[in-house]
């Protein structure tokens, strides 16, 4: 809107930049010292201790600047939107596990250092034809985020699940750590490292989508796609098989010897198999996540159940994956404990997200 602003091909800049504070604030009784009944000797009733406390808890406070534009070109056929961020969280909340012989087995909220996340998010639409009854246009989107722990408050690690993943100064986190193979016996059996190494992280650093929209008239066919590319994710479920000697790979080793299941090269799959590390795979995606088709009815149609227009849908979620994991689907997380906690990257008995395909019937009144 400014005079001076006079470039032809530039249709609209916008230049953004801002810098905030949020805060997440512990539990009611996070801080508090808990108590639960027990059945003493000879059924006499008492009490224990459940959960440590820690009246010095803090609550967690993160820290942003970000910077951007957005920008529309040649009369707004082009659209880009491209932001930057760096972000601090100091006091981070963490679930600590303190050693069982102190008497309580529940972990306990601590402010457990800070934690450093910067990248970049870019996206941009184009509208490739532009006319009267036809419009082509595709999108697409693109993030990086770079996610460092940078103080653990003196902790060497903190295990955050069971499936390798750890929070560890220096590192991503939730990055995976395992023992891995470094070589074999006289025998062929596996020699695992003495202590767990890193792997990769769990939450990938690239993530983007594809989109494509045609409008033709009162036909609308709509298709987006996404990936995530750098990360790792614990295929647990196929060790586990393994060594507890049931699935279909186990018995194909199995077969493959005799049908003996002591076998010399059966024990060495089983030793294969209790290496975690060596099932930590790249877990890179590309999903093709939905199509939609639909079509605007006649006016006329509509009219004769008294509504204002109606349309009929037809679409598919998840119709293709392409990646190289070999598992039944990179894109999982497992729960684990009583609490049912989230691991990130961890695929152990998980059910995938499932294919689907809908028609449907839209009405307006």
């Amino acid at each position: 809107d400014e005079d001076w602003f006079d470039v032809p091909w530039l249709s609209t800049l916008r230049l953004r930049a801002g810098y905030g504070t949020a805060g997440t604030q512990p539990g009611a009784f996070d801080a508090v010292r808990t108590y639960t009944n027990v059945i003493g000797m000879h059924g006499q009733p008492g009490i224990r201790s459940a959960t440590y406390g820690n009246p010095k808890l803090a609550p967690e406070v993160s820290r942003e600047f970000e910077g951007g534009f957005d920008a529309s070109l040649f009369d707004n056929r082009l659209s880009i939107t491209a932001t930057a961020y760096h972000q601090r969280t100091d006091d981070v909340l963490l679930e600590k596990q303190f050693p069982p012989s102190n008497g309580i087995l529940a972990t306990q909220v601590v402010n457990a250092g800070k934690v450093q996340n910067r990248g970049l998010e870019v996206s941009g639409e184009i509208q490739l034809i532009r006319r009267e009854g036809l419009i082509w246009s595709l999108s697409a989107g693109y993030a990086y985020n770079d996610n460092k722990v940078l103080d653990l408050a003196g902790e060497p690690f903190i295990i955050a699940d069971r499936f390798g993943t750890r929070i560890v100064e220096g590192y991503p986190v939730s990055g995976k750590w395992e023992r891995v193979t470094i070589g074999h016996d006289a025998n062929g059996f596996p020699i695992a490292s003495d202590t767990a190494v890193y792997i990769g992280p769990s939450i990938p650093p690239h993530t983007g989508n594809f989109g494509m929209s045609v409008s033709l008239g009162d036909l609308l066919l709509r298709a987006n796609g996404q990936f995530a590319l750098g990360h790792y994710v614990n295929y647990h479920t196929r060790p586990y098989m393994a060594f507890n000697r049931t699935g279909e790979e186990y018995w194909r080793v199995v077969l493959a010897n005799g049908g003996d299941p002591n076998h010399p090269e059966v024990e060495k799959f089983i030793a294969r198999n209790r290496i975690y590390g060596d099932f930590i795979e790249k877990a890179d995606w590309f999903k093709l996540r939905e199509v939609v088709l639909s079509y605007s009815l006649p006016a006329s149609l509509a009219g004769k159940v008294r509504a204002r227009s109606a349309r009929v849908v037809i679409s598919g979620q998840n119709l293709l994956t392409l990646t190289g994991y070999s598992g039944s689907d990179p894109e999982v997380s497992s729960t684990y404990g009583t609490a049912n906690n989230l691991s990130i990257g961890a695929d152990y008995f998980t059910v995938p997200p499932s294919r689907q395909a809908l028609l449907g019937l839209s009405f307006q009144f």
